[in-house]
Formats: structure tokens, C-alpha cells, sequence
């Protein structure tokens, strides 16, 4: 973030208390967090999060939580007249894969690796695509690094037009 970044915050998301592993024990589960940071120049803000990861034996076998995520996600993005640019490691195929836990966000906003109003991209890890960046603004460009680095996930990186305030 630039120097003149007035404030960030974390925002806890709607998250599991437990669930039930592969293995059919109860777990705690992991309690899913927002970090948003503001650009004031810009009217921008700026936010990344980790949603529950679903399916059978995981921690949102049934994706209810995802949902709740990803509308907590999008209200705390879009907040205070900031224009929102916003996304992570959501842990979610888009819908063009089968999913429709991402419907919402895609209806609202432009995606990264969007092409040609098909909600898809490239995969950015273990053949699946479910890190994303979304924003209001059409993306002038947008790439996914296949090198990692130290994550095991390939890198996503967007520009989109930011008009001043």
C-alpha cells in the first residue's frame, strides 16, 4: 500500500465453529478473516481474505459458509463511497465450473481473468482456478504467474483504472 494509506482493518467473516474431517472427527475450525486497507486519494479500498475451504470432509461441506463469506467480503469491499477492489484465496471454483457459490460477485463485478463475460479463468492451483480479484473498473490488464515462490498457489496480478476522487 502506498505511504498514504489512512487506515486498515480486519474483519472477522461468518466462519464454522467445527466440522466433521475426512476421517469423520469433529474439528475446530478455523475462524475466516478480511483485511481491507484505504487508498483516500483514490476513493479506494482495498481487501483480501481466505474463505472456508468446501466440500465433503472440510470445514463448509455444504458451502453455506463460502456464501456468507463472500457477501461479508463484498459489503466490507464496497463501504464509505470507497470504490472496492477485493478477493484472495476464496477457496471456490467459479461458476462456470459448476459452482454458484460466486454468482453474486461476479453479477457485481469484474474479475481479474474474466474473458469475454465468462466466469472463468486461468487455474492458479492444483488445476483449479480459486484466487480471484474482482472490481468494479474493467481490468487493463490482468496475469497469472505460474511461479510461486514460497506459496503454493500461482499469483494473480490485476490493474484496473482508478479515477481520482
Amino acid at each position: 500500500m502506498p505511504d498514504e494509506n489512512a487506515w486498515y482493518q480486519a474483519y472477522d467473516l461468518p466462519s464454522p465453529a467445527t466440522y466433521v474431517n475426512k476421517d469423520g472427527v469433529t474439528r475446530k475450525a478455523e475462524q475466516r478473516t478480511a483485511v481491507c486497507a484505504s487508498v483516500p486519494s483514490r476513493a479506494a479500498m482495498f481487501c483480501a481474505a481466505h474463505f472456508s475451504t468446501g466440500g465433503k470432509g472440510w470445514d463448509d461441506p455444504e458451502r453455506t459458509w463460502q456464501k456468507k463469506q463472500a457477501a461479508t467480503l463484498m459489503e466490507k469491499a464496497d463501504q464509505r463511497g470507497y470504490r472496492p477492489v477485493f478477493g484472495g484465496d476464496l477457496n471456490v471454483s467459479p461458476p462456470a465450473r459448476g459452482l454458484d457459490v460466486l454468482t453474486p460477485v461476479y453479477d457485481r463485478y469484474q474479475e481479474c481473468a474474466e474473458q469475454n463475460g465468462v466466469y472463468d479463468g486461468p487455474n492458479t492451483k492444483d488445476g483449479e482456478k480459486i484466487d480471484y480479484i474482482f472490481s468494479p473498473f474493467q481490468f487493463s490488464a490482468c496475469s497469472v504467474e505460474t511461479y510461486v515462490g514460497l506459496s503454493d498457489h500461482f499469483s494473480i496480478h490485476g490493474s484496473v483504472p482508478l479515477p481520482a476522487r
